[in-house]
């Protein structure tokens, strides 16, 4: 049995950091994958790429990576994202591609197989791909799964897109936990402050609330009422990408483990100030 499912986005991350351009395989839900599997979990992960250079650089870094997730090949161009990597959250611009169309097949009865099912609220912007997610995620959750949500919603983008929030609010209304950084939060909620932002999503029904703060650390607000306050360690920031999805990743494997949220959360503290102090955004912390 699998112990984390992610269904998303996979994609090629542009980074310019310092005046120089690098390419790197990413995507939140990608991401959250790798760092889970790097945690311990038995991890797997759903998406879709083109058939174009973009995507068979994706396969040759995860191949290298010894990483080998389910991903299936559409008549789209590969998503690219152009990234600034200056600053905690990084501004992208994104071109929207072949994640976006995740198919049927790719999920049918696949959740059945996992103890944790995780998506993110990119992979929930747009059709096809939200609803096949959204189905996939009502049908684990009523066979017992634990639903995690990431949160990562840009207003801007989603109104350039024409999107709609309603497939991310079902979602986090179904999760067992969600973790937002300070500024998804801030665009999603309107909400700035970290004790409101997290009563705030647990209104909306999620169980449990990690909120990551960067350089601030992490504040969290679980099922029981705990609040945990866990603060960030010190670090040489070089590239911030990927630090909050190797947090959430971390965390997912250390509960499906069954560790406590506390000890998930440190762990997870622990893997993003290393992920921070190195480029690229898939990072070897073990």
């Amino acid at each position: 049995m699998l112990d984390v499912l992610s269904i998303g986005e996979v994609l090629v991350d542009l980074k310019i950091i310092d005046g120089r351009i690098s390419m790197h395989t990413g995507g939140s839900c990608l991401n959250v994958s790798f760092y889970s599997r790097q945690a311990g979990a038995k991890s797997s992960f759903i998406g879709t790429v083109g058939d174009d250079f973009l995507g068979a650089h994706i396969k040759k870094e995860l191949k290298e990576l010894d990483f080998k997730p389910a991903l299936s090949v559409v008549d789209h161009n590969t998503t690219l994202v152009l990234i600034k990597a200056e600053r905690e959250t990084p501004i992208p611009i994104i071109y929207r591609g072949a994640d976006r169309f995740i198919k049927k097949e790719q999920l049918e009865e696949k959740w059945k197989d996992a103890r944790i099912v995780h998506t993110s609220a990119f992979a929930l912007s747009l059709s096809p791909a939200k609803e096949m997610i959204l189905e996939a995620l009502k049908s684990a959750k009523e066979n017992g799964a634990l639903i995690s949500v990431d949160p990562n919603y840009r207003r801007w983008i989603w109104k350039k897109w024409e999107a709609d929030e309603k497939a991310l609010l079902e979602a986090i209304s179904l999760a067992d936990l969600v973790k937002p950084s300070l500024d998804d939060a801030k665009e999603l909620l309107g909400i700035e402050d970290p004790i409101d932002i997290l009563r705030r999503f647990k209104e909306m029904g999620a169980k449990n609330v990690i909120l990551s703060m960067g350089s601030k650390g992490v504040i969290a607000l679980t099922e029981e009422g705990r609040y945990i306050r866990v603060p960030a360690e010190k670090a040489e920031l070089v590239d911030p990408t990927g630090a909050g999805d190797s947090l959430l990743g971390t965390v997912l494997a250390k509960l499906s483990r069954g560790h406590d949220m506390e000890e998930a959360i440190r762990s997870g503290v622990e893997v993003a100030s290393k992920v921070v102090s190195a480029e690229g955004t898939l990072v070897k912390v073990r």
